[in-house]
């Protein structure tokens, strides 16, 4: 029992299907299992359900839900059932300037839109494909809007000498910066790994660092802010334990994850999951009238209802 019902959000992983190949790929802790699509279907049951429990917030993630044909109708359904749901988006970027236009206008909230360097060559070792081009313009699209978009950087030993100026690159768009700890799923990235803590001391010697907690749709951030530059980072010492034992992460992955509070809950075809890394304590579903049982489950095992 961590986090009131109404702090937490719910999740949708919509299809496996992604054009990158990023090293560190985590895939929503279920690299072996086969491409698949959430339904609509189960997305509009989901929320439904989400909301007569108390929570109001989503975010579409994949693989690339971009790559999800009718997700702008789906936000659109969303809105229509509770104008004051807040809905928000993971991106790779690469179809972000085809899509964003028609998103914004179903009522899309914001999107965290990951570039891994602002070096073309470097950012295509990292992410596996040459799209620096069309993420850039995609970014630059998002500028224009306001939505308390961010982008959003997986910081680690191949890209720490550029974290400073991908963050004033961020800050002249008016766009956030968030970075993140390297999850090893991949036995590859595992050399790469900064552990959270060790980048929040690097941060702080980046000059003039200012450094402070606030809080972000519900979670704890470290804040740390410069003359012309400012850095979201997850603030591990607010984290409470999850309550589930037995954690078979490796040493890297505990030292990132921390047995971290849980924020969100997962929605896959198949089962509600309450960690991204574990395959006990989940829920499943054989058919959409059982997701209510599914969810409402899971709540109380990870949050405080009221």
């Amino acid at each position: 029992m961590v986090k009131r019902i109404e702090e937490m959000y719910l999740r949708f992983v919509l299809t496996k299907r992604c054009p990158f190949k990023c090293y560190f790929c985590h895939r929503e802790g279920d690299a072996e299992s086969p491409g698949f699509e959430l339904s609509r279907e189960v997305v509009i049951e989901a929320v439904r359900v989400a909301m007569s429990l108390g929570i109001y917030s989503f975010k579409f993630t994949g693989g690339e839900p971009l790559e999800y044909e009718g997700l702008a109708d789906v936000i659109a359904e969303i809105k229509s059932i509770c104008p004051s749901a807040e809905i928000s988006f993971t991106t790779n970027g690469l179809y972000l300037e085809r899509d964003l236009v028609k998103l914004i206008e179903a009522g899309i909230d914001r999107a965290n839109v990951s570039l891994q360097s602002l070096d073309r060559k470097k950012n295509e070792e990292i992410v596996g494909v040459d799209s620096f081009d069309e993420v850039m313009r995609g970014i630059e699209l998002l500028s224009k809007f306001k939505t308390d978009s961010k982008i959003v950087t997986a910081f680690s030993k191949r890209n720490e000498d550029e974290i400073l100026d991908m963050a004033r690159f961020a800050k002249r768009l008016g766009l956030g910066f968030r970075v993140h700890a390297v999850l090893p799923a991949l036995p590859i990235a595992e050399p790469d790994v900064i552990p959270i803590e060790e980048i929040e001391e690097r941060i702080s010697r980046f000059p003039g660092a200012v450094r402070r907690i606030i809080e972000v749709n519900g979670k704890h951030r470290l804040l740390f802010t410069g003359p012309d530059w400012e850095i979201l980072v997850p603030d591990w010492r607010h984290w409470k334990r999850c309550g589930m034992a037995s954690c078979p992460l490796n040493d890297n992955v505990k030292k990132v994850c921390k047995e971290g509070e849980v924020f969100a809950l997962r929605i896959t075809p198949s089962e509600v999951q309450t960690c991204l890394m574990r395959n006990k304590k989940n829920f499943p579903f054989e058919k959409v009238g059982d997701i209510r049982e599914a969810l409402t489950s899971a709540c109380k095992l990870v949050a405080v209802t009221s």
